[in-house]
């Protein structure tokens, strides 16, 4: 396990899952009922780790803030995901063809042909059918059940190893939303992503507060950074 900085201002990357972690929270994760809430809470998961998104952020987002666009002298259309983040302030997070996939998994699974085609105010983290916003729209899940939902889901993760790994399922244990913030962070500076770039993809005012996911000891990450499927 490599070793994570702490910060003295509160801000402990010791909060960031290790690859190794991170394969047995999707072991987890793989392990349980195909059901409806097995796919929401796939997405969140997805989405958390994908994105760096606060737990505030993932539940305001929607599908208007799924945005497409196409590079100079390419022919293949991108995504990105337009984030309002602390103060107000908007950062465009770019999505990978695999969070892509999910998210268009999730929207089949909510009946919709393509992402594309729910309404713009549609919540891109919804409750499960039969609450409806008036107006027929699919209600937005709120950040107190978002976090309920996944700190229960590290919890039962944490139960099913407590003998075969106590050490973890002790850290599991005290898993939050925010942990998906930081192994997302941490994740992309041992697989070589730029400093700069993390930081502007988490929404940090300074580079100095980033720069705390930079650890003396890399992991063999190369290639791995938003490594969701098996």
């Amino acid at each position: 396990m490599p070793h994570l900085a702490r910060r003295k201002d509160g801000l402990d990357t010791a909060r960031a899952l290790t690859l190794s972690e991170w394969d047995s929270v999707k072991a987890h994760l793989y392990s349980l009922p195909r059901d409806q809430k097995y796919f929401r809470l796939r997405f969140i998961l997805a989405l958390a780790y994908c994105t760096g998104c606060r737990l505030s952020e993932l539940a305001s987002l929607t599908r208007r803030d799924l945005m497409s666009f196409k590079r100079a002298g390419e022919h293949e259309t991108q995504w990105e995901l337009v984030v309002t983040g602390k103060g107000g302030k908007t950062r465009r997070v770019q999505l990978n063809r695999m969070i892509m996939a999910e998210i268009e998994g999730y929207f089949q699974q909510r009946g919709y042909p393509f992402f594309a085609d729910a309404p713009a105010a549609t919540p891109l983290i919804a409750s499960l059918p039969g609450n409806m916003m008036q107006g027929g729209l699919e209600s937005a899940l709120s950040s107190p059940r978002i976090y309920k939902i996944l700190k229960t889901f590290f919890e039962e993760a944490a139960e099913t190893i407590r003998i075969s790994d106590p050490t973890l399922s002790a850290r599991l244990e005290r898993a939050s939303t925010h942990w998906l913030r930081h192994t997302f962070a941490a994740h992309g500076i041992h697989a070589g992503i730029a400093v700069e770039t993390i930081r502007d993809l988490l929404g940090h005012r300074s580079i100095t507060t980033t720069s705390i996911y930079v650890t003396t000891r890399r992991i063999n990450a190369a290639g791995k950074w938003k490594n969701w499927n098996r």
